[in-house]
């Protein structure tokens, strides 16, 4: 075995399960056709990781947190341009940030994830083969819970740091919200991998950014509406 930290080890692991997924399907992806991908013996998968759905749980998280830190990486490089007053007071740039603003920060965000979708479809081709072949096996339903709970997870974080950056709050739940946000992915991804149709996806996340940065209102209106003033 080629001597190797442990989380590369994982990380090489994580990346044949992919592989093996996207190509040949769940089913195909057993412990010796992961482990003869990533050319290491049948015994490192059990050495780095617990078990196969514990394999499959860092799976889901390594494409999630790939595509969270790719958003929130052009969403860094959009908003001081957008707001327009990096360096004004909070009361200012509360101003600033209007709708269109944070529609602009949303629709960065999803033109990075579909960008990197494009670059590599095997990541989500793979996390669609999980969701839909997984829910149809007795012990699939709870890895596609957890899933999508991850989805959900990184769709609440991003639609927190949003709201802080912005200096507004949601008008409905932002759980709602969240849940609101993976459907649109999940719709997003389904449709450009069955039509490999860039533009049309990216018309689609320019409508879903302006509908989503709708439901801000900024914090001072809120208190405002709050207090009854």
């Amino acid at each position: 075995m080629r001597r190797l930290k442990l989380e590369d080890r994982r990380q090489l692991l994580i990346e044949a399960t992919i592989e093996v997924i996207a190509e040949r399907g769940l089913a195909a992806a057993s412990s010796r056709a992961i482990t003869s991908r990533a050319e290491m013996p049948l015994g490192a998968l059990h050495y780095a990781f617990d078990s196969v759905d514990d394999l499959m749980d860092h799976v889901v998280a390594s494409v999630t947190d790939t595509e969270r830190l790719e958003a929130e990486a052009s969403w860094m490089l959009t908003a001081p341009a957008s707001s327009g007053a990096a360096d004004a007071g909070p009361s200012m740039r509360a101003e600033a940030v209007n709708a269109l603003d944070a529609g602009d920060l949303i629709e960065s965000a999803l033109v990075a994830y579909i960008d990197l979708l494009r670059a590599d479809p095997r990541r989500e081709q793979a996390m669609l083969e999980v969701s839909v072949t997984a829910a149809h096996r007795a012990k699939g339903r709870d890895l596609v819970v957890r899933q999508y709970r991850a989805y959900h997870q990184a769709a609440r974080a991003m639609l927190d740091a949003l709201a802080e950056s912005c200096e507004a709050t949601w008008s409905q739940p932002v759980e709602d919200i969240a849940r609101l946000v993976v459907v649109m992915t999940d719709g997003l991804t389904t449709t450009w991998l069955a039509t490999r149709n860039t533009a049309a996806a990216r018309t689609s996340a320019s409508t879903l950014s302006r509908m989503l940065a709708s439901l801000l209102i900024p914090v001072e209106e809120h208190e405002r509406s709050r207090l009854g003033a």
